[in-house]
């Protein structure tokens, strides 16, 4: 096994210290998880991921308030988000993502960076997906709430046939791709998009991480055991 004990004791700590068990596992009781397609619903989603951005820093304002890029545009990217259950008219997400798709002549938000890693896994045959606009409201429920969104993705993700999920992240939440998610992690780059901050893209082959989960989380407890959370049917 590639993780020592040591390291093992330090995801399982994280996980409970986060509560996730307590968001987790009763998430359906607080809130509404699902793929944002109305041009509404959408619009509040992007002015969620300014302000996020805005207060931290790695964007400059924009003139329409909205982070939204020709990638958001394309009729197969797909936008996932959390709303608290009393928020039956969609206007305040607390948590949100998108996915978008590799495609030929046009690629991904982070080939502006990465080209080079890209490429060398799409020589390998990889079918490649970003994770991109990622942005939560700054508390452990709806930080929880990213297990759900991902737990969405990667089952939509695999029901279209792509492989791999890439996404660029800050270092600062490296430990969490890497040790918990699984994620393998490449060298700092700056970022000239997001006022030059330094980032580092992270990327998981799903053919293999689910064997990767199944190891590393078979003596944890069933409530913080990731590969039976995966797993599991989300409803």
């Amino acid at each position: 096994m590639r993780d020592s004990k040591k390291e093992q004791h330090w995801i399982l700590r994280r996980l409970k210290l986060s509560k996730f068990a307590e968001h987790v596992y009763q998430w359906q009781q607080n809130l509404i998880v699902k793929f944002v397609e109305k041009p509404k619903e959408l619009k509040t989603i992007y002015r969620f991921v300014h302000e996020r951005y805005i207060d931290a820093g790695i964007i400059e304002p924009q003139p329409n308030g909205l982070w939204v890029t020709k990638y958001h545009l394309f009729p197969d990217t797909k936008v996932v988000a959390a709303y608290l259950k009393n928020d039956s008219n969609f206007e305040k997400p607390i948590c949100t993502a998108t996915i978008v798709f590799d495609k030929l002549k046009r690629g991904l938000p982070c080939d502006g960076i990465y080209q080079d890693i890209l490429d060398e896994l799409r020589a390998q045959g990889k079918k490649l997906v970003e994770l991109c606009s990622l942005a939560a409201l700054p508390n452990l429920q709806a930080r929880n709430a990213y297990f759900i969104l991902f737990k969405m993705l990667y089952k939509y993700i695999e029901q279209k046939r792509y492989t791999d999920i890439v996404v660029v992240i800050k270092p600062k939440h490296r430990s969490f791709y890497k040790k918990i998610l699984r994620f393998r992690c490449f060298k700092e780059r700056t970022y000239p998009r997001f006022r030059n901050v330094t980032a580092l893209l992270a990327h998981l082959d799903l053919i293999h991480a689910e064997k990767e989960y199944k190891e590393i989380y078979s003596e944890f407890p069933k409530d913080y055991n990731l590969y039976l959370f995966f797993k599991r049917p989300l409803y």
